[in-house]
């Protein structure tokens, strides 16, 4: 960016926050696979347990990029926000 003319103060500023909030990928894989344990489980999420899962998984994949690593606990960590969910269905997404 700095070759295209854009002042180094804006550079330094946009490209961290950019890769820091562009972890999409990793909020959506959170997301299904809580929701592909609950339907695994033949448990029915409530559109508050959908909302909650969403949330959660938003604020935690913000810590969790560049750990390698780092999904398996994180997923386990969204998935004790439900209590009607096992957490022994982490073994499923393993396999």
């Amino acid at each position: 960016l700095k070759n295209l003319g854009i002042k180094d103060s804006t550079v330094g500023l946009v490209i961290p926050t950019g890769y820091s909030f562009n972890l999409d990928g990793f909020s959506i894989y959170l997301t299904l696979g809580v929701i592909f344990i609950a339907q695994a489980c033949n448990i029915n999420l409530s559109m508050h347990d959908l909302l909650a899962i969403l949330l959660v998984s938003l604020i935690t994949s913000k810590g969790a990029h560049g750990i390698p690593g780092s999904a398996l606990v994180i997923l386990a960590a969204t998935l004790s926000v439900i209590p009607s969910l096992p957490a022994i269905g982490l073994v499923l997404l393993l396999s």
